[in-house]
């Protein structure tokens, strides 16, 4: 009876157990899920907005240059003339003017380009296709604010559709004096292909809130018809993420319409698998793992051999979690390291099709340009080879020079290091073979270098310095890697390497690193020791030598 009460309240504990591991999970994949919903929608507005931003420029260009034409300035400032003759003559000159024909609108994207007087009055109204004069004027609220500011404005035009970007610029004579201002737009279709084309998505397209009744399914996942922020949702049938950006009136910013955005995402879904796949495997690991514990309870059997089969595992899941802590952090620094070289890239192309588009074309310096452009993308290749290599799983040992290994790691850490301005140093003997594993003693490496820079932001240093001394002798091969990061307390040092031993706070480390650098080291018959310096710590590995018998 009392062994029946016992195995009850054991079933109990376990179905408690794994109802609270099922919460725990469904709570970290919803918060995932969240989060990347939330970085898209950040991201797609980003987007939105540089495009948004680059449309504004252009406008802000044309209009600089309509001032600078003399003609049509000269023409500008008799707008208020009563002589209708004088009007319609200087209206056909504005006509004839080849800066403002139709082949010039089409090949800028202008859709509409409309003069507008300080009164509201239209002075001229032009089209890629039509042209309409004294055309009435409906901007009076636009028109009002730039007579007050004589300052630019623009955005979204409401009409029976959402068709136009419109941006207004005010206009001055060549004595100052302001004649009113000028209305260029463009074509939201256009804008529409531009994010399509740049930003490679699945679909997207302005709607007019009125006209949303022709999409039922879109509109019954708009929590209401006024939303001041962009978010994102993720639709499970088809794994579509849609991003819906609100468009607001220019002056009353009242919503005028969305902008969505839908495309193709595996992530979530792979989220959701993984949620799965990892609750599975939870519940078949901690099954066999309460059932051993049930077995030790009424069996008593506990052998040595089991023991340590399961601290070995512990130790290689303690090894992979650090080593994908590294990847997350290393996947950062490889992302930061080529914004530098694609901007590079980036300019050296604009100034090659600026040159080839002048009236003398420097073919030597566009040569020049790329032969620049192709040193940056070896550098993106080798970046992103030494990243490929620190991933791949080998556990071979290998001859190899430590140079290279270090110079590998430096790669990899390269970002990091500079982000901290922390200099290295590498003397001794750089030509010294160890017999190693070259991707875990990068992760060694990568360990050590870590915990400097912990030490270096901790204890505000500022002259920071890594130094790696290569040692070879007959019967070990030795790396010193020493800081002057201001060293460890004497009565903390006997214990670093011991397990989930840590300084730090729980955000900051979990006490692993060390232990891990360790047990890696004593794997190929190494030893590593840690003692103070002057004005840092010095942790010493050594790898006894192939050749050295004894």
């Amino acid at each position: 009876m009392k062994n029946q009460i016992l195995l009850a309240k054991f079933i109990f504990v376990y179905i408690l157990f794994l109802s609270i591991l099922t919460i725990l999970c469904s709570l970290k994949k919803e918060n995932d899920i969240a989060q990347f919903l939330k970085y898209t929608t950040l991201s797609n507005e980003q987007n939105f907005k540089v495009l948004y931003n680059q449309y504004k420029k252009n406008s802000t260009l044309i209009s600089e240059m309509l001032q600078q034409n003399k003609e049509i300035m000269n023409i500008l400032s008799h707008t208020k003339t009563t002589d209708k003759n004088l009007k319609i003559i200087n209206q056909k000159k504005l006509l004839d003017n080849p800066f403002i024909s139709y082949k010039v609108l089409k090949e800028v994207n202008i859709k509409e380009l409309h003069f507008i007087l300080p009164n509201n009055e239209s002075y001229l109204f032009f089209s890629q296709s039509k042209i309409y004069k004294n055309y009435s004027s409906n901007f009076s609220e636009i028109t009002e604010y730039i007579n007050q500011t004589k300052k630019p404005i623009g955005g979204f035009i409401q009409n029976d559709k959402l068709e136009n970007i419109t941006f207004f610029h005010p206009l001055f004579s060549s004595k100052h004096k302001y004649l009113g201002a000028i209305a260029i737009s463009f074509d939201t279709k256009i804008f529409n292909n531009n994010f399509h084309t740049t930003n490679n998505q699945k679909f997207t397209a302005f709607t007019y809130l009125p006209n949303i009744t022709y999409n039922k399914q879109l509109l019954s996942k708009i929590p209401h018809d006024k939303f001041d922020n962009s978010y994102s949702f993720y639709d499970y049938s088809d794994h579509t993420i849609t991003t819906l950006i609100p468009i607001k009136t220019i002056i009353t910013e009242e919503l005028l319409g969305i902008f969505t955005i839908q495309n193709h995402s595996t992530y979530i879904n792979n989220i959701i698998n993984t949620y799965y796949i990892s609750l599975l495997l939870f519940y078949l690991f901690f099954s066999a793992l309460f059932i051993y514990i049930y077995k030790i309870n009424f069996k008593f059997k506990n052998t040595i051999k089991q023991l340590a089969h399961e601290l070995h595992i512990q130790e290689i899941i303690l090894f992979k979690k650090s080593k994908m802590a590294q990847l997350g952090e290393m996947i950062d620094s490889v992302a930061h390291q080529w914004k530098t070289p694609i901007s590079i890239i980036k300019l050296y192309a604009e100034h090659s099709i600026l040159l080839l588009q002048s009236k003398n074309k420097d073919i030597k310096k566009v040569v020049e340009f790329q032969n620049k452009s192709i040193l940056q993308i070896n550098h993106l290749v080798n970046t992103i080879d030494e990243f490929k290599a620190f991933y791949k799983p080998v556990s071979v040992l290998e001859n190899i020079p430590i140079k290279a290994v270090i110079d590998s790691t430096l790669i990899l850490m390269k970002d990091e290091l500079i982000r901290h301005t922390i200099n290295t140093n590498i003397k001794g003997d750089t030509t010294s073979v160890f017999s190693i594993i070259p991707n875990e003693f990068k992760h060694i490496l990568i360990n050590l270098f870590n915990n400097s820079k912990d030490a270096f932001i901790k204890n505000d240093i500022d002259n920071r310095i890594i130094t790696l001394n290569i040692i070879n002798d007959y019967k070990y091969s030795q790396l010193e890697i020493y800081d002057n990061a201001g060293g460890i307390p004497e009565d903390v040092l006997n214990h670093i390497f011991e397990p989930n031993f840590t300084t730090k706070n729980n955000e900051m480390g979990d006490g692993v690193g060390l232990y891990i650098v360790k047990k890696i080291i004593e794997k190929i018959d190494g030893k590593i020791e840690a003692q103070n310096t002057n004005d840092g710590v010095c942790f010493k590995i050594k790898i006894r030598n192939i050749d050295f018998i004894g």
